[in-house]
């Protein structure tokens, strides 16, 4: 238990105490080895009849040690429910993310849990059971930012320790302590782990277990360095979504594949606990291996992911919306387009050679700016017959997202002379015979 170099000294500490022998212990040990200051933290999830005495008798603990408490109570079960995840899971997510708002609001640098050697050897099982990879055979980390990028550190000093000695160094300082009923009900996986299968193993056994926890850690971490590598090299993000090409996507082995969308997906809904299912991978995959070029499926009302030619972008906004506006527009002014946070800008240019400029005696006094309709034609520049601007977008694979987004010039006969800084009309370019040079350009204020 000699865990002294987890800490630095006057280091701001929040500790989660439910009452239990494990988180009782470390806070004795912490205050013996004079670390801290302390901030007593305890969860009440409402499962229990007796869980309001649990946070009485920790509220005694933290009167005793002279230290500040803050607590919280939820109906794990209703919140459960509407998470649509298992108590455990959901019960998880909630005492960190409360264990953080303490941090933040204390100015912790560290959150402190009692997880012991026992508790590593049953995750390592309960998830092999489940049928886990790498990521899931590690176990739980010895210390990680609570979220990813997070300053706050989650530090679990006695995971090396086995749960017969914290109970032996609760006898010898005469620790009171609260016994959780709950642990006993096997219909919870964890403790049908607990009381059937781990009381067949020898210590030998154990131990085993327990290193092999630390092998997969080591596979992990060097999983997570490449993922970051990956990321930073092939990854565009954007205001509000995040793009690959899939051709660097492809090139990941299948199991690099998987992990390497969950993080974007994890990235993209600022959702740092989220976990990809293989059912939604196969289903991202069949839709990314479709003939159509571009497509798109929406998972857990949570998210989109878009295949677009030859990218792939996750978002949790629909970037299919339909969009519709038009403006009355004075050439020379700027035009704030608010429906897609753009504005347009007009600018006289000296020269007919300018690329793009059209002529502006061409376009008639009103013109108006608006978004594709169906029907629309034009003719591209240096070509000859009209085409459908949908046609034309496809054939320039313009991605659906922005088709509806780009504004078009229409003259005041109704014609389209300007496809959103892609594309003039043929017969308004600018010649050596225009007068009258415009330029337009587009800034996009996201």
């Amino acid at each position: 238990m000699n865990f002294r170099n987890c800490f630095k000294p006057s280091e701001k500490l929040v500790l989660g105490v439910s009452g239990g022998v494990d988180s009782v212990a470390l806070l004795h040990l912490l205050i013996q080895e004079g670390l801290g200051p302390i901030v007593v933290a305890h969860c009440d999830h409402g499962l229990r009849i007796h869980s309001k005495e649990d946070l009485l008798f920790v509220e005694g603990l933290a009167s005793h040690y002279k230290l500040k408490i803050e607590s919280v109570s939820c109906k794990i079960n209703e919140l459960a429910k509407i998470n649509k995840q298992t108590l455990e899971e959901c019960g998880r997510h909630f005492r960190y993310a409360f264990f953080e708002e303490v941090a933040l609001k204390h100015g912790a640098q560290k959150i402190v849990t009692a997880h012991t050697a026992d508790d590593q050897v049953e995750t390592l099982l309960m998830n092999w059971i489940r049928g886990a990879g790498s990521r899931g055979l590690q176990g739980i980390a010895w210390q990680r930012p609570v979220q990813e990028g997070s300053s706050i550190e989650l530090v679990r000093p006695l995971l090396s320790t086995w749960k017969k000695d914290i109970y032996a160094y609760a006898k010898k300082h005469e620790l009171a302590f609260r016994e959780d009923s709950s642990n006993k009900d096997t219909k919870f996986r964890r403790n049908h782990i607990r009381l059937e299968l781990i009381p067949k193993l020898s210590e030998k056994e154990k131990n085993a277990i327990y290193l092999l926890s630390e092998t997969f850690r080591s596979i992990e971490d060097k999983t997570q360095i490449l993922l970051k590598k990956l990321f930073r090299e092939f990854v565009l993000e954007e205001n509000n979504y995040l793009k690959i090409k899939m051709i660097h996507f492809y090139k990941m082995e299948p199991d690099l594949q998987f992990r390497f969308l969950e993080k974007m997906v994890m990235c993209a809904t600022e959702n740092l606990l989220f976990r990809l299912s293989k059912k939604e991978y196969f289903e991202i995959l069949k839709m990314l291996q479709s003939y159509y070029p571009q497509k798109h499926i929406f998972l857990r009302n949570q998210f989109y992911i878009f295949k677009e030619y030859a990218h792939i972008l996750i978002s949790k906004e629909n970037l299919l919306q339909d969009i519709s506006y038009q403006y009355e527009w004075n050439l020379l002014k700027k035009l704030h387009i608010k429906e897609v946070s753009l504005v347009l800008n007009g600018e006289s240019v000296q020269t007919h050679c300018e690329l793009g400029a059209l002529d502006r005696d061409l376009l008639g006094i009103h013109v108006t700016i608006r978004n594709f309709r169906e029907g629309d034609r034009f003719t591209p520049f240096n070509h000859q017959r009209s085409h459908k601007l949908k046609d034309f977008f496809i054939e320039q694979k313009v991605p659906l997202r922005l088709r509806r987004r780009l504004p078009l010039l229409q003259t005041e006969k109704g014609e389209i002379a300007w496809v959103g800084g892609i594309e003039i009309d043929d017969a308004f370019k600018a010649t050596k015979n225009t007068q009258n040079a415009l330029k337009l350009t587009i800034q996009d204020l996201k």
